[in-house]
């Protein structure tokens, strides 16, 4: 099996339209059309309008959004509206902070988040996630840093951008003068466990 060294990030434009991956575990596609869109039974829509209200529809039900929109199949929370705007209450790492905008119904569920990150990051760690993130820039600028050692390049960042990052891309997020604002859904949110599988337990580190 030939390993490959590319990295699966994608700007996605109004018009266009995106499919997950069929070899990952989690199903879902991203519809930035503007045209109406048929959410299925089981399945749900997760955007955040122009007037700044994250939602969730459950399936079935026909949506029409000029705003990107995020189908997850075989999820289907109860329909919600939160207000994005209120601040982050949470700390994260590296001097950001962040709040659930849509919570996970179990452990590891699909959850949207709002993530701040002040002027002037530049420590963010460089890390991974298990599955893709469908990140909505909301305010402000920054750039996100992809691969390892930069390798992958960067991408600059600007309010009405949505990216799609592939599961172990690795990157992180640097800002400028002016503050970062992001929403990212979360297509697993992952659990402690994600960590507690053999390879992890069987290496004991020797420095």
């Amino acid at each position: 099996m030939a390993l490959t060294t590319d990295y699966a990030v994608r700007i996605l434009e109004p018009g266009e339209t995106f499919t997950s991956n069929p070899a990952d575990l989690y199903a879902f596609r991203v519809d930035y059309s503007g045209q109406q869109i048929e959410v299925e039974a089981g399945d749900s829509a997760w955007w955040i309008n122009n007037e700044g209200v994250a939602k969730v529809a459950r399936g079935p039900v026909a949506i029409t959004s000029t705003s990107p929109v995020t189908i997850i199949r075989g999820y289907a929370p109860r329909n919600q509206s939160v207000d994005v705007h209120g601040g982050t209450n949470l700390p994260y790492i590296n001097g950001c902070s962040s709040e659930q905008l849509v919570s996970p119904v179990r452990p590891g569920d699909p959850t949207m988040q709002l993530l701040y990150i002040p002027p002037r990051a530049r420590e963010q760690a460089h890390h991974i996630h298990a599955t893709p993130r469908v990140v909505q820039v909301l305010e402000g600028s920054g750039r996100s840093i992809l691969g390892m050692d930069g390798s992958g390049g960067q991408l600059d960042l600007r309010p009405g951008m949505l990216i799609i990052l592939d599961r172990m891309v690795p990157h992180h997020f640097e800002t400028g003068a002016e503050p970062l604002l992001v929403a990212p859904i979360h297509i697993w949110s992952s659990t402690p466990m994600e960590q507690g599988h053999p390879m992890f337990y069987g290496t004991i580190k020797t420095a």
